[in-house]
């Protein structure tokens, strides 16, 4: 199950980033330095949350701190695909940098102190494998977003992601 809530999570990371460009587009009229701002606050939030989990936080929160992860990111993604509002955008951006790669490190560090260390190369192999995999929805992106505009996409990965996130939590409860 972590696995899969690290498909969505590195999902969700991947098409915002690259979709990037064509945010700054929309919200900044074009250039670099919208780009830019975008892609440094989602910079700023992810070092929050590295210095922040680094401060030995213990093994014990983790799996909190990767639904919750999770949970933030998607409820960022939603409100930087909807913003018009540039300031809010970054603020999205910012919040869903600390989001996602808290879930990240998070995960990692789970899967480092859980594995026996015979195991550990080949489980982070798989790990990579399936955050590598995440990638592969990109390919379907482009000919969605030009036919279903280009927040329709997002929104279905994020409404997945949700399910995915909520499947978990029950799973856990019992």
């Amino acid at each position: 199950m972590l696995l899969l809530l690290t498909f969505f999570n590195d999902a969700l990371r991947g098409l915002t980033h690259r979709l990037l460009p064509a945010f700054a587009d929309r919200l900044f009229g074009g250039g670099s330095s919208g780009l830019a701002i975008l892609a440094g606050a989602t910079g700023i939030g992810a070092a929050v949350a590295s210095v922040w989990l680094s401060q030995n936080r213990g093994t014990e929160r983790m799996g909190r701190i990767v639904l919750w992860g999770l949970a933030l990111g998607i409820v960022t993604t939603v409100v930087f695909v909807a913003a018009r509002d540039v300031w809010l955008a970054v603020g999205a951006r910012l919040v869903f940098g600390i989001a996602a790669e808290a879930a990240l490190t998070a995960t990692i560090i789970l899967l480092q102190s859980n594995v026996e260390e015979g195991y550990r190369s080949r489980v982070m192999g798989l790990w990579f494998m399936v955050s590598q995999l995440a990638n592969l929805s990109l390919l379907a992106v482009g000919p969605l977003a030009e036919r279903f505009g280009l927040d329709a996409p997002i929104h279905g990965v994020a409404a997945l992601a949700l399910v995915a996130l909520l499947f978990f939590r029950v799973r856990m409860r019992r």
